[in-house]
This record gives structure tokens, sequence and C-alpha cells, in this order.
């Protein structure tokens, strides 16, 4: 910092120091970060009755406050999930301990949402076309009230009512005691394909996951980019093929739905057959399973299906077992359909087997599981 002020003329140093004729060093402050309480020492320029300057503190974008900014954005995100009390069990598992206390923490968030007023008032919406869907989204909810600020009637009946315990009040809570607050938020629903295309992002090398509840003017719109698609199925896989759009089948999240593909391609089997969609065949279920869904990630130039030049990744399904004797009349649909990863004889990776004879040949079960069990606990925190 010195040799930076050395390098100045007199004028800059005289605007930068505001007066200030001294270079102190050695000033310190602390400052609680989401890394644990931090010491920054740094150089003050002095002057007589004046309050010291810290250049650093701007420079390094320090706030006026104990709290550095990342600290300050974790808790306004915490606390926007749930209570003041979960918000800080949040923060101290990210921060690996206490760094904050509960009080600090609603500081924060009063000062963050000072400006929200302002900030919408900045953003007033211009007029909106015609073609363009307007939605109103209303919560309500009774928030427990002091008495003093309930309204006549209500804290009338508030001390009126018997000390009863009651279904959906908690311990000793009194009824006639809250007052109904309304939020209504209203906002466009813009068509995100079009949107897409007006700023400029509708791309070839682009992949739509879903894409259910798009138009088929925003699916043509897809299809003429040359962007592809994953289905994760649904029958929303139907009506993307037919849009021209090459499609994949994806999983979904396996906290709700099997991970493996055997089950997704039955999952696309049955919506199609729920959607009386015949264009649906098994044969084109299997093809989105490998070869589009290949193409969808962009390899299938590497991947996808058994052709010189290509890695040779190879799944082997044993037809011995009862499950898949349907095989010898109709191979596509017994995949599809039937199989399931018991089925799995072989698997090549590259060329490399990684799966002989039903089992893996490079890989510890155990300490898998031991590690996804760790990694489960510690998000969950239990």
């Amino acid at each position: 910092m010195g040799d930076h002020l050395s390098a100045l003329g007199p004028n800059e140093r005289a605007a930068l120091a505001g007066g200030r004729s001294r270079l102190e060093k050695g000033h310190r402050r602390q400052l609680a970060t989401v890394l644990g309480p931090v010491t920054v020492t740094r150089c003050a320029l002095r002057g007589a009755g004046m309050t010291n300057l810290y250049p650093a503190d701007a420079m390094l974008g320090l706030p006026h406050g104990r709290h550095s900014l990342g600290l300050r954005r974790l808790a306004v995100l915490e606390a926007a999930r749930g209570s003041y009390d979960t918000a800080l069990e949040a923060i101290d598992r990210s921060c690996g301990g206490r760094v904050v206390g509960k009080r600090q923490v609603e500081d924060l968030v009063r000062a963050a949402a000072v400006d929200v007023a302002a900030f919408y008032t900045a953003r007033t919406p211009h007029p909106a076309p015609a073609g363009t869907l307007i939605v109103i989204s209303v919560d309500q909810k009774g928030i427990v009230m002091r008495p003093g600020h309930l309204r006549e009637a209500t804290a009338k009946a508030a001390a009126r009512a018997r000390h009863t315990f009651r279904t959906r009040l908690s311990t000793g809570e009194k009824s006639c005691r809250k007052r109904m607050a309304t939020l209504a938020v209203v906002h466009d629903a813009e068509q995100p394909v079009f949107a897409l295309r007006e700023a400029g992002l509708l791309r070839e090398k682009t992949l739509y996951v879903h894409a259910n509840g798009i138009g088929d003017d925003e699916l043509k719109l897809i299809a003429d980019s040359g962007a592809t698609a994953s289905a994760t199925p649904g029958d929303e896989a139907g009506r993307l093929r037919r849009a021209g759009i090459t499609t994949g089948t994806g999983v979904d999240t396996v906290a709700f739905a099997p991970g493996d593909m055997f089950s997704t391609m039955r999952a696309a089997h049955l919506a199609g057959q729920i959607a009386e969609d015949p264009s649906m065949t098994a044969k084109d279920i299997l093809r989105m399973a490998t070869l589009d869904g290949a193409a969808a990630m962009g390899l299938d130039d590497r991947t996808g299906s058994l052709r010189p030049g290509k890695q040779a990744d190879v799944i082997m399904i044993r037809l011995d077992d009862l499950n898949m004797l349907t095989a010898e009349r109709d191979p596509i649909a017994a995949v599809v359909t039937e199989a399931q990863p018991h089925n799995i004889d072989t698997v090549l990776v590259a060329g490399k087997v990684v799966k002989a004879r039903g089992r893996l040949v490079h890989a510890d079960l155990r300490r898998t599981a031991k590690a996804l069990r760790a990694t489960a606990a510690a998000v969950t925190g239990r």
C-alpha cells in the first residue's frame, strides 16, 4: 500500500487522502466470514480531527460492519428458506462452527431487505404485449399477533377464548390470536423458448430436459435450431420426436424413481400407451436410450451404436433368464419391456471389461456404499 501511494502524484495523493497527511500501518479489524473469523491488517490514512480512512477496505470490498458480504448473503439465503433457527443451523454447518449469533442473523436479513421497495420501484415493468400471459399467485397465512396489534373484534374474541389444546394449535396457544397475511405476486409468463430466441441463445448445442410444458410453436423453434432434448421420461417424448427433435431418455431423480435405463425405457413405453401414441414403438424407445441419447449429448460419433471407428461400449444380456425368454421372438421388445439390471452379464466401456459374469470387476461395493452413507449423513446432518 505504501509503494502504491508513493507512485501517485502529489495531487492524486491529496485527493485520495482528503486532507489526511499521515500513513499508519498495522491497523487490524476482525471479520466474520464463511470460512470463520479472520483478522484483516491494513494501513490507515490519518489527519488531525478527522476519522481514519482505510483504502484497503474499499480495494478488498470489505463491509462497514463485522460480517463479510459472503456471510450476509448466506444468512439471507438460509433465512428465506425457513425460520431463523434453521437458518442459524445451516450457517453453522456451512461454516464449520458458530460465526454469527441468531440476533446478528436477524439484523443482517433486515439490513438486506431495506432496498426491496426501492428495487421494485426502479424496475417498474413496461406494458406487456396483448398475447403475453399474466399470472397472479396469491397465498395467505394466519400470523400470530401480539395482543396490542389485533383488530378490536379479534382482540375481544381472543379474550373470550378458553385455554384449550386443539388440533393445529401449538401447546398452550389460544385461538383467535392471528391476523391473515396475504401475499400476491403478479408476473409475466413469457414463453421460454421465444425468450431464448430474443436473447440470441437459441443454439444448436443445447439440450432441453423435460420440455413437457412447451407449446408446439416452441418445439418447432427447437427443431429448427438443431438442438436436442431429453425425456425423463413421459408423454413429452412422442411430441418431441414428432416435432423432429432428436430425443434421448434420461433419469429425473433417483430419490423417487429407479436410476437404471431399463426402468426408464419401460416408463417411456407405458407413457406412450397411456397417451395412446402409436408412434412410440419399442424400437423407437431403444433408439432413444442408445443412439439418439448419444446424439442428444453430442457423442454419437463415439458411442450409441456398434460401428467401426466407435469405441466399444457394449452391454451383454443373458437370454436364458426366465424374464428374457421372449427375446427369442422379439429381442427389442424384450429389452424394452422385460429386461432388468440383474440380467446384465457383461459390460465393456471403451473396450475395457468392467462387469463379467454378472459382477463388477474393478469395484469395492461395500466401500462405495459406506462412502455414500457418509455423504448422505453429512448432507442431511444426521
